[in-house]
């Protein structure tokens, strides 16, 4: 969710919780009314012969639902979860309090001095619960795309392809039943959408006919899922039922909580959705870079992108400066309603990680450096275990270290670095026992990032340490009796594919150019990247307001969450991302700061 355009001028610049949401005027959940005219009605006739239907099913309050899971006690009561100072979400009966995303801890408390607050800066039993609703899923389609933790979208055109065969029967007489609420309706209760059709009738449905019954088939199907999740997981969800992700995405969180919402893409259904005058950051897939530039550029609505782009005149050859012309055509389609990005099945990710950020307090010494790579090695450890769990036992080739700095604290400039060695003396224990204890894997990772760390910051030259990032890079999935071990060379066996014994090459990457055009290697929603990133790291970009697209981008390109972050605060011409700010290194650092809130260097939900 980005920022509100009226925004961009006036409201003061605070942390990315408070200054990543729409503003109060267009209220979350509530669509604007039809504008007198909708570009995006014109494509009805092309969306209602869709042959593809999306589910998007979004988690209600994830994090905190977890913990009311972790501590049934908890269930019905106020729940916040903490990550540094900030209470980060909170569940729907703290939420009547008044208490919103990004609440300090005192205000919240202010609000409502019953609440119960859990520390969520621990990833790992939510990522755990999150594996959990993609495997429910999966059981329906095996086409099941997971957007970050709390978040999934389904494609369920086989399913329903399967359900109609039925119809084959000379004698069938089919009825599909679904309960959801239709948008734009308004009605508080969702209703139940009964459709019977018998052998003879699918071939006499025009396309919107056509489309509803399998609208419906869907919706079904949704509904199952979503009672699964509830049964088997505990989680309650809300979901769209659409055409495509967009459509199904932007109606998803229409009637939260533990909601179902069903969009048919009519002429006025979809001026409802996609009047002309919505602003341009409603669009997923539009983010919050574009649409400062857009802004720049002086268009703040979707019309206002289709004339412009139409018209091939003045207004285009400016856009021109600064999108490519591909992505501007899958700007315009989105804007329209098309969306022809496929829902691409989610695998093992390729690469785990973790981070800690110290604005509040940067870190300056040897010693600390020590203690904070020792937390962060055992937090490495326990989500490779994690992984272990879900997905078996993988080889782990690469080790590597990210920061940033500046190397002393009068520096002005802050420094971005990167070392990766290979892992080629990693043991594979046979049996678990064989393994050790993970205190003794823990020091031995820690170590090795020491020495990491001294190779990008020479032994006697000062720093002021701000960001530390530790991630490993999985191999092949091994065979069940096997499994990982940090330990040190011996005589165990060595996977061949791991190279030579004793191994050790290190290789620096250079920190990014200020020049770097994140913008040109955004290819929008029509073209998903096809490597796989770590769940959690894109899960932390995205809640901190970023694209996903381009944060999928950003990971590929960096290889870890501190050099993308980096990467999406930068402009493409080097400029800040913010427009009208000091481009100072020592003001990217203080907008840094505000972005990811005072100490705070873990994921954030800015999406329940």
């Amino acid at each position: 969710m980005t920022i509100g355009a009226e925004a961009l001028g006036e409201r003061k610049w605070v942390n990315i919780l408070t200054s990543q949401m729409i503003p109060d005027s267009c209220e979350k959940g509530k669509f604007q009314k039809p504008a007198l005219a909708s570009r995006a009605a014109a494509s009805s006739p092309g969306l209602l012969a869709a042959s593809r239907f999306v589910l998007a099913i979004d988690m209600d309050c994830f994090y905190a639902q977890c913990e009311e899971i972790r501590h049934p006690h908890l269930k019905g009561k106020p729940v916040g979860v903490q990550q540094k100072m900030l209470v980060i979400t909170s569940n729907y009966a703290a939420r009547a309090f008044g208490i919103k995303k990004g609440d300090s801890l005192q205000v919240v408390r202010d609000k409502c001095p019953e609440i119960t607050i859990c520390n969520g800066e621990d990833l790992t039993f939510y990522g755990e619960l999150s594996q959990r609703v993609f495997d429910v899923a999966a059981r329906w389609s095996s086409t099941v795309e997971k957007l970050g933790l709390d978040e999934v979208f389904v494609d369920v055109t086989e399913l329903i392809t399967e359900r109609l065969k039925a119809l084959e029967d000379p004698t069938a007489r089919l009825r599909f039943a679904a309960a959801a609420h239709e948008f734009p309706e308004e009605l508080e209760e969702e209703r139940e959408i009964v459709q019977e059709i018998q052998h003879g009738d699918w071939k006499g449905l025009d396309d919107r006919g056509r489309c509803w019954v399998q609208l419906i088939i869907a919706a079904s199907i949704c509904r199952e899922i979503r009672e699964a999740i509830f049964s088997e997981v505990g989680l309650t969800s809300s979901a769209g039922i659409s055409v495509s992700k967009q459509l199904a995405k932007m109606v998803s969180s229409w009637k939260k909580p533990s909601r179902q919402t069903l969009f048919l893409p009519t002429a006025d259904r979809l001026a409802h959705l996609l009047p002309d005058d919505l602003a341009v950051q409603k669009i997923p897939g539009i983010g919050f870079a574009s649409t400062q530039k857009l802004h720049e550029l002086g268009i703040r609505t979707i019309g206002e992108i289709v004339s412009a782009i139409d018209a091939c005149g003045a207004h285009y050859q400016r856009l021109l400066t600064e999108f490519d012309v591909g992505t501007l055509r899958t700007m315009r389609a989105i804007c329209m309603g098309i969306d022809k990005s496929l829902v691409k099945a989610s695998g093992a990710p390729k690469t785990c990680s973790v981070q800690d950020s110290f604005w509040q307090g940067p870190v300056c010494t040897e010693e600390q450096v020590r203690e904070n790579l020792l937390a962060l090695a055992q937090k490495l450890i326990t989500k490779v275990r994690s992984d272990e769990r879900m997905y078996g036992y993988r080889p782990i080739p690469t080790f590597s270290l990210s920061l940033m700095h500046a190397p002393s604290s009068e520096a002005g400039a802050a420094r971005r670095g990167r070392k990766q060695i290979q892992l080629g003396s990693f043991q594979i224990a046979r049996r678990p026992e064989e393994q050790g204890d993970d205190a003794r894997l823990q020091g031995q990772l820690a170590d090795r990032a020491f020495t990491l760390f001294r190779k990008l910051v020479p032994k006697h030259e000062p720093f002021v340490l701000h960001i530390l990032n530790l991630q490993v890079g999985f191999g092949e999935a091994l065979g069940a009796q096997r499994r990982l071990s940090f330990a040190a060379p011996s005589t165990a066996p060595v996977s061949p594919a791991l190279g030579p014994q004793g191994l050790e090459r290190s290789q620096e990457i250079h920190e990014l150019s200020d020049s770097d055009d994140v913008e040109k290697t955004r290819h929008a929603m029509a073209n998903p990247p096809s490597a796989v990133v770590d769940a959690d790291a894109l899960a932390s970009l995205l809640n901190m307001g970023f694209g996903e697209e381009r944060a999928r981008q950003a990971l590929v390109k960096c290889g870890d969450v501190a050099q993308a972050i980096e990467m999406l605060l930068v402009g493409p011409t080097g400029c800040p991302a913010h427009p009208g700010r000091d481009s100072s290194p020592a003001d990217k650092r203080r907008r840094l700061n505000c972005s990811m809130g005072e100490g705070n260097g873990a994921i954030i939900d800015l999406r329940d």
